[in-house]
């Protein structure tokens, strides 16, 4: 895997080396962060499920300001760890081994851009956008992003955030979900 653009656009970043880890693919990540462009630079960034660290190394790449890496996953977070290491973002990155699901409850820290890719079809879209709706994880104009596959559908009702966007490439949706303005 190599990372799309910004500063260290085609540095190499280790997999984290489980069959079950799925990663979001070179295209999927570059029209994500062409979206995300006007929020990208001096954003506070959460990657949840973050794996490899991929999205949130990418972040920083296009000057995000700060990084917050969560897994549970023991191999996930040492090789995110590495990655961070490797890309020479210590300073901006922090990676926790925490269940993301007990962190969003606890957490008290907003962010401006918070992405989400949990294993499909475990009915973790729903769980995770329940949460969501009844936490302030992300700042008054921040912006979640949840990337699912096309065979699930979140089925949650939403009471405070909406989803504003929705962008399909092949198996892969993105969903963009913000808070109603009248919160």
């Amino acid at each position: 895997m190599r990372i799309t653009g910004g500063e260290k656009k085609g540095k190499i970043i280790k997999d984290v080396g489980v069959s079950l880890t799925r990663y979001t693919p070179a295209k999927v990540r570059e029209a994500m962060f062409y979206i995300l462009m006007p929020l990208i630079n001096g954003a506070d960034v959460l990657d949840g499920f973050c794996g490899s660290g991929i999205i949130g190394i990418e972040a920083l790449s296009r000057q995000a300001k700060a990084c917050t890496f969560v897994d549970i996953s023991k191999k996930a977070v040492l090789t995110a760890k590495y990655n961070v290491s490797k890309a020479n973002y210590e300073d901006r990155g922090s990676v926790l081994k925490k269940d993301i699901f007990k962190y969003l409850l606890t957490e008290r820290h907003r962010f401006d851009i918070a992405f989400f890719d949990p294993p499909y079809n475990r009915e973790y879209v729903n769980k995770l956008l329940k949460i969501l709706d009844n936490t302030s994880i992300i700042t008054d104009n921040g912006v979640i992003i949840v990337e699912r596959s096309k065979h699930e559908t979140p089925s949650y009702h939403l009471k405070r955030l909406e989803c504003y966007d929705e962008r399909r490439y092949g198996d892969t949706v993105l969903n963009f979900l913000h808070f109603t303005l009248s919160n």
